[in-house]
């Protein structure tokens, strides 16, 4: 497939320098976001190669999965497309260079840009978007954020604003278990009694302990023979905090000591051993890599992402009370559950897998696109 005399094209995907893959890639689904669009890229005939753009000498998680490595100024000066989504290291130096010989800059929005920018305008603090003093070629944005940030990609952004598809595969869940030497895969706690995990990483609105914990305290009230305790991870700094300290203490799983705050700890590290269910909760970012990981491993996924409704245990959005219903259900029936999920599961998985020839098909349309 030509594109203007180009028979395969070359592709930069900006990241973040680091030395420790493991770390970069747990300590946020950017790093993540970043692999899986590279190994989609590599499966398309239009695209010839594929690299990673960081100026580092050497970067762990392009050598991790094999992926070249790019400076910004080789970029600028050989790509055919720069995808700004780990790092937003092109000047307007660089995208000058980039577009003299017919280069395209495209952003990719991995993050809910217009609630960080509230947040910041509320507190007083937090990055916000970093605005560029160039226009890009195109804007590519999540399904989750194009309700809030499309109007705003169009006008900071590009005009030429897309919805692409959510990716996920589950090469760095399986890489990161075999680190482990550990089966992560679910079986029933021994004890008949679950210890249940939120994994919601309290730094902003979109993702926080409140709804988990109320989810767990309606199911509690409900049965607490089948509760060991609630785990709430990547809440440890918020320990010495009156308002935590008094959401805690007004529920009876909290009263009766079952509730630990803990610092951030990978999904692979303490499913099986520690989280036997996982309950979680979003406001406008209904498409979450935890969600795709526990329901790939095959542990209860207690959740409110309506594009998942049929997979797990759906309840709906600020329904705490439904979300202790199917929280029941799951301790109470998991095992035969799962099985008849299985058909649902398996097509959440196809829907965002980087070998499904639709979403490869709708990269190598956009790419055209942005290219045309």
């Amino acid at each position: 497939m030509a594109v203007k005399g180009k028979t395969q094209l070359k592709v930069g995907i900006t990241i973040a320098s680091a030395q420790d893959a493991q770390a970069l890639l747990w300590a946020n689904g950017l790093s993540q976001n970043i692999v899986y669009l590279a190994l989609l890229l590599q499966r398309l005939p239009i695209v010839g190669e594929v690299a990673l753009v960081c100026d580092a000498p050497s970067h762990a998680v392009a050598d991790g999965y094999g992926l070249p490595l790019w400076g910004v100024e080789y970029a600028a000066a050989h790509c055919d497309v720069v995808i700004e989504l780990g790092s937003r290291s092109f000047g307007a130096p660089q995208v000058e260079r980039l577009r003299a010989h017919g280069g395209k800059i495209v952003s990719f929005v991995a993050g809910n840009v217009m609630a960080f920018n509230f947040e910041t305008l509320a507190h007083g603090k937090g990055a916000g978007e970093i605005l560029v003093k160039h226009q890009f070629d195109a804007a590519w944005l999540l399904p989750q954020h194009w309700h809030m940030c499309r109007s705003y990609c169009a006008t900071v952004g590009s005009p030429n604003v897309h919805e692409i598809p959510v990716l996920w595969d589950p090469v760095f869940l399986n890489q990161t278990a075999a680190l482990l030497r550990k089966n992560i895969f679910w079986r029933a706690p021994e004890s008949g009694k679950y210890t249940l995990g939120c994994f919601d990483p309290n730094i902003n609105a979109l993702k926080t302990f409140h709804f988990p914990l109320l989810v767990a305290e309606e199911a509690y009230r409900a049965d607490k023979s089948r509760i060991e305790k609630l785990l709430l991870f990547s809440a440890m700094h918020l320990k010495d905090t009156r308002h935590v300290t008094e959401m805690i203490l007004a529920t009876d799983i909290g009263k009766d000591g079952r509730i630990s705050l803990e610092e951030r700890h990978p999904l692979a590290r303490v499913m099986g051993n520690y989280v036997h269910a996982v309950v979680t909760h979003q406001w406008e970012n209904k498409c979450n890599y935890l969600y795709y990981e526990v329901l790939y491993l095959g542990w209860p996924l207690i959740h409110n992402a309506p594009s998942l409704r049929d997979a797990g245990y759906y309840y709906e959005q600020f329904d705490p009370q439904g979300g202790g219903q199917v929280l029941q259900e799951a301790l109470q029936g998991h095992p035969e559950i799962r099985v008849r999920q299985r058909d649902a599961i398996r097509e959440a998985l196809w829907n965002v897998s980087i070998d499904n020839p639709a979403n490869q098909d709708r990269y190598s349309d956009l790419l055209l696109q942005v290219m045309g």
